[in-house]
């Protein structure tokens, strides 16, 4: 599995449309979206992004995956913009 990004931004700021820091989440941080029957559990839940689809929470924070780790184990986007991390 591919590993999970969190940032340091707000979740309301993340969730609006106008966010576009420092770039569209959808082309470098595509959302970890969650299929039609995924139930939240503990501290797994689920929010809507800006597309209105389902995507997964942890610790209610939303859950993004990073473009540029290619490779199995890659963690290229720990750190970036000072503001994105692993979620742990």
């Amino acid at each position: 599995m591919e590993p999970l990004f969190i940032t340091a931004r707000s979740a309301a700021s993340i969730g609006h449309p106008a966010f576009r820091w420092p770039f569209p989440h959808g082309k470098m941080w595509p959302a970890f979206y969650a299929d039609a029957a995924a139930k939240a559990e503990g501290e797994w839940s689920l929010v809507q992004a800006s597309d209105c689809k389902d995507m997964w929470a942890y610790e209610g924070k939303p859950l993004y995956t990073y473009a540029k780790d290619m490779k199995a184990g890659e963690t290229n986007g720990d750190g970036v913009g000072g503001v994105w991390q692993i979620a742990r």
